[in-house]
């Protein structure tokens, strides 16, 4: 006897059976039970998310012998046919290799047939994106205004290629990525028909790899099924599929974190020794890296196989010695390669490629990062108080821990003779932000809103201070300081009206009315009630 694939033996024959597209089958089934039937149909969505078989159900709801109805039986002569594809009047055409403008008129003269067994003639015009633009203006007319009792099913993957005229004329149902919970859930019950066992884990992997499409995974099943001979474990997916073991993208991100390009080389040597896929290898560190911006984020990932399959410890292990904006460039450039790799004769050379960008890429945020530390620790050095000889009792006077308090209006120039200080006492609290905040400058002071300034060296830092929690941070440490709630904004040099920031405060302007004050009286202006100078 001919072996039947578990794709076709389990192919949906009714609406009920049609998995996760809830929203397409009820209006199908209440459209047909109130006689409210259309010309032309156009199916778009995922590839393997049931749209042929939509379009083949519906021809059976059309043509039952007991309809038109809703439920077809699945058992009369008109139905069997169908199920067969023995049906003269459901006829299927694959757009893919009948392109041509001869095809479509080909089929314009043999639509005026009428029906010969069934109520309507139905055509299913599969890939429907793949006819060509004559095509399509030879298809315009006979679509717009078929003979009586034809309806046309038009399926595609890319409805976009479709012409507008094309669309306009078609009601449209999008079809969705079955869930996996809907795919798992399914293929349990197809392992539970055939008496066979698939181990959790590799029934995870199945759908995962399926990415959404109940045939695609059906078709791996039914291929692990028979390499095994049986019951299906997680290491004959590793075998069938050449697949990317759980850890791999974590220990190939651990190689880029701790800059080791030799140990990164030797994983991508490994890996295509191993003949795995390059392909699936970026779509796993895609999601780790999403998984480690969700849990940089504090945000809960949704439902998926991929999400911290690594475990939060590892997670965390690794976005305590990463920024999000590090994250964000790594997820940028990976889905870049991620695109190019599939028409790429030699992937490995591409993946070296990215490897080394994104080593180059933390390397340089690592060495910012150390500057700035240095910077600071210069900065606090240089803003400590003079020693005395140890034979001389230093006298109470104002140091950077010992500095006046603020009296009066908050100025632009008060914030900048204070900054060491405040950056100095900041940096107790959050290290982190001090680093990135030490890189910028306060410009000036209007409404007050603070304008902090960072020059074209540093605009990475620039939009890391720009994120909602830093610049909360430094916005509530502003208002314990000062003692007054002051707003932070963040700018680039060129961005601020009048060039280039001072790299230092400016002196302070000539007393008013051209008084001709002593340092001792200046001083005390600036500081009102001290003692000692």
């Amino acid at each position: 006897m001919t072996y039947i694939s578990l794709y076709r033996k389990y192919r949906s024959q009714t609406f009920e059976e049609i998995a996760g597209q809830n929203h397409i089958t009820t209006t199908l089934k209440n459209a047909v039970g109130s006689g409210r039937i259309t010309h032309a149909y156009l199916f778009s969505g995922p590839r393997g998310t049931g749209k042929t078989s939509t379009a083949r159900i519906l021809a059976k709801a059309l043509n039952c012998e007991k309809g038109p109805t809703p439920d077809p039986c699945n058992e009369c002569h008109i139905c069997d046919s169908i199920t067969r594809d023995l049906l003269f009047d459901v006829i299927e055409i694959d757009a893919a290799s009948n392109r041509g403008i001869d095809d479509i008129r080909d089929l314009k003269e043999k639509v005026r047939v009428p029906p010969v067994e069934a109520r309507f003639k139905v055509y299913i015009i599969d890939e429907a994106h793949m006819l060509t633009r004559e095509a399509f203006n030879a298809l315009l007319k006979t679509l717009e205004e078929p003979p009586p009792k034809v309806i046309f099913v038009l399926a595609t993957t890319e409805p976009q290629k479709l012409p507008l005229t094309i669309l306009s004329r078609c009601q449209r149902f999008d079809f969705r990525r079955i869930p996996p919970r809907t795919i798992r859930e399914h293929l349990s019950d197809i392992a539970r028909s055939e008496k066979f066992e698939v181990e959790p884990e590799a029934l995870d992997l199945i759908v995962h790899t399926a990415d959404g499409s109940m045939r695609d995974a059906i078709s791996l099943l039914d291929q692990l099924v028979s390499y095994s001979g049986g019951d299906v474990s997680t290491e004959h997916f590793l075998d069938v599929a050449g697949a990317v073991r759980g850890g791999e993208a974590a220990d190939f991100l651990s190689a880029l974190i701790d800059g080791d390009a030799a140990r990164g080389f030797r994983f991508l040597d490994g890996f295509f020794q191993e003949g795995k896929s390059a392909a699936l290898f970026l779509r796993l560190f895609l999601e780790h890296l999403r998984d480690l911006y969700f849990l940089k984020a504090g945000i809960e990932p949704g439902e998926g196989v991929g999400a911290r399959r690594n475990g939060d410890g590892a997670l965390k292990a690794q976005a305590e010695r990463l920024s999000a904006g590090s994250i964000v460039e790594m997820m940028d450039e990976a889905s870049r390669v991620e695109e190019r790799i599939r028409w790429e004769n030699y992937p490995r050379v591409v993946l070296e490629i990215m490897m080394v960008k994104l080593l180059h890429s933390l390397n340089r945020e690592k060495a910012g990062a150390e500057t700035a530390m240095r910077r600071e620790k210069a900065a606090v050095e240089k803003s400590r108080p003079a020693e005395r000889p140890p034979e001389t009792p230093p006298p109470e006077q104002p140091g950077e821990d010992t500095l006046p308090e603020i009296a009066g209006e908050i100025t632009i120039g008060l914030i900048r003779r204070r900054w060491n200080h405040f950056l100095a006492g900041f940096k107790k609290q959050y290290l982190p932000t001090c680093i990135i905040l030490s890189f910028g400058f306060p410009h000036s002071l209007e409404n007050d809103t603070l304008t902090l300034a960072y020059d074209r060296d540093h605009q990475f830092h620039k939009e890391q201070m720009t994120e909602p929690a830093n610049a909360e941070k430094v916005e509530s440490a502003l208002d314990g300081y000062f003692g007054k709630p002051l707003k932070l904004k963040v700018r680039s040099i060129e961005n601020i009206e009048g060039g280039r920031v001072p790299k230092k405060a400016p002196e302070p302007p000539a007393p008013a009315g051209g008084r001709n004050l002593s340092i001792i009286d200046m001083i005390h202006e600036t500081f009102p009630g001290s003692r000692e100078v």
